[in-house]
Formats: structure tokens, sequence, C-alpha cells
């Protein structure tokens, strides 16, 4: 984001304050706000970077250290979604409009060509 001289401020608390939107930095994290709604935070308190929402598995970008389990997500936090995470080693899953892959290996496919 370009901000001019005169459109960054610093506040009270110490956030700096960009017109268009503002970055504000407290104790370990570092949050950007799109106006008043935090839209994307990292966290080195959690070991956490997130987009939308800090909820893995609601939508938006997801990526958590989870003490030493890395886990991510990102999707529409319903049907069409990518995720990693472990349970016990790690898992792969997705699912989108035409496929599906589960936790448990399954996969399902609306229709497939399949040739070698």
């Amino acid at each position: 984001m370009f901000a001019t001289p005169s459109s960054v401020s610093l506040s009270g608390s110490g956030a700096l304050v960009i017109t268009s939107g503002y970055i504000i930095s407290e104790g370990d994290a570092i949050s950007l706000y799109r106006d008043t709604v935090q839209s994307m935070s990292f966290d080195s308190t959690t070991d956490s970077i997130w987009i939308a929402s800090p909820t893995l598995g609601v939508k938006g970008i997801q990526f958590q250290y989870n003490d030493g389990s890395p886990q991510a997500y990102i999707g529409d936090g319903e049907s069409n979604y990518f995720r990693i995470r472990d349970n016990d080693g790690y898992k792969i899953s997705w699912s989108s409009s035409n496929t599906r892959l589960n936790e448990d290996g399954s996969f399902f496919c609306d229709s497939a060509e399949i040739g070698g």
C-alpha cells in the first residue's frame, strides 16, 4: 500500500494509522484492518497467520504452527476448500464442485477419464 506522509499518523496507543486502512502492532502480533474490521493477522503468540478469520476451517486462509503439528486451511468454510492437518500423521483433504478427497484417503469424482 502506498501512503503519503499526510495520510499516516500515530495514534495515542502507538498504532500506525493509514487513512485507507491501518496496521496495528501490539505485543507479538501485527494486525491489518480494513475500515474497522480486522482482516489479517501475523501472530507470534499463537504462531499463526490468517486472513478473514483466525478459526481453522472458517471462510478465509489460516496457517497455524499448532505446537509443532502445522495445519492449514484455504476455503469458503463450506464445500470448497484445501486443508492440511496433523491427526496422527499428516492428512490432506479437499473439496470442490466435482472432486473430493477425505482425510481417510477416500476419493470421489463426478466423472473421470483415465488413460495411459
